[in-house]
Parts: structure tokens; C-alpha cells; sequence
């Protein structure tokens, strides 16, 4: 069986259904085109730009733009390798320089993690991108420990849809350890 060939801009639009939420499996079922295959265009697209469209209208570049700096932030929301391996969590900086004391208080924190470190920065990697990052949380450790600060309920947002709330439990209780 041949390799279908797409033009590049299918290619753009599978881009822009992951930057708008859908899942590579989701493309894969509706489209027809293989998971792996739309996340390799993705990478792609991230790490060079335009698919060799050399005659692109300043209009078409602004908007290629656009959709790279959305693709490069939904890359990371993606990204199962390395977010939740990495004791310093650069993955966070990438995603967004603003979370830089985030960064810091969490990976002093992980440091001090002597049993199931796996767990915790998988816990951590949950917290970021399902809480923090989606709910536009403060960037501001101390503001969003405070009192005042109004803070959408973290275990009805990561864990409510969880088959097992013996786990869901214990690794809310590893979020309240690190806050």
C-alpha cells in the first residue's frame, strides 16, 4: 500500500483541529490520516515553519505564525515524554517564561520527594497542565496560597472523572504537599 500524499493546506488544517482541541486518535477517526502521523506534521511545522509554501501572502505568514506559537503550546499540553521525568520541569518554562516561579517552587519541592519521585512529578506534570496552565491560574505562587485568591477547586478539575478515588486521593494529597 502506497503513502497517501496531502497538500499542505490539510496538513494546516489537522494543525490547527489538534490547536483547537481535538486528539491526533480524533484526527485518525475522522480524517483517516494516522495519529502519528498528524503529530509528526505538528513537530514539523513547530520546529520549521511553513511546509515549503514559498509564495505566501504577508496575511498567510502572520496567520502560519499564529497557529505555530498555538501548535508549539499544544505540542507541550500533548507531550507525555518528558513532563513527567524532568525533576527541573523546563517543559513548563517552555510552555510559558511567566511560570517561572512556579518552576522554581516546584522543583525545590520535588527535591525534597525521597519515595515514588515518578509519582510526584507525574502528579505535578497533571497539576500544571490540567489545572494551572487551562484554568489561568496566577503566576504568582504567593498570591495564589493567599487567602484572597479565588482558586477553581483543583480535585473537582483534575480528579472528578477518576474511576478510583483511593488514587485519586492520594495524589490530590501529593498537590497539597507541594502547595
Amino acid at each position: 500500500m502506497g503513502r497517501k500524499s496531502y497538500d499542505n493546506f490539510f496538513k494546516y488544517k489537522m494543525i490547527e483541529e489538534l490547536c483547537n482541541g481535538k486528539s491526533s486518535r480524533d484526527i485518525e477517526r475522522e480524517y483517516g490520516v494516522k495519529h502519528t502521523t498528524v503529530m509528526k506534521w505538528l513537530r514539523y511545522f513547530i520546529k520549521n515553519g511553513a511546509f515549503g509554501d514559498n509564495a505566501l501572502s504577508p496575511k498567510e505568514n502572520l496567520r502560519l505564525e499564529q497557529l505555530k506559537e498555538k501548535a508549539r503550546k499544544r505540542e507541550l499540553e500533548l507531550r507525555v515524554h518528558g513532563t513527567s521525568r524532568s525533576e527541573n520541569l523546563e517543559w513548563l518554562l517552555e510552555y510559558d517564561s511567566d511560570l517561572q516561579q512556579w518552576n522554581e517552587y516546584a522543583t525545590e519541592w520535588i527535591k525534597t520527594v525521597v519515595r515514588n519521585k515518578s509519582v510526584a512529578l507525574s502528579v505535578l506534570s497533571n497539576f500544571f497542565k490540567k489545572y494551572v496552565i487551562p484554568y489561568n491560574i496566577t503566576r504568582s505562587v504567593q498570591e495564589f496560597i493567599s487567602i484572597e485568591y479565588d482558586t477553581p477547586d483543583f480535585y473537582e478539575i483534575i480528579y472528578a472523572e477518576r474511576d478510583s478515588h483511593f488514587h485519586a486521593l492520594s495524589e490530590a494529597k501529593k498537590i497539597i504537599e507541594f502547595c
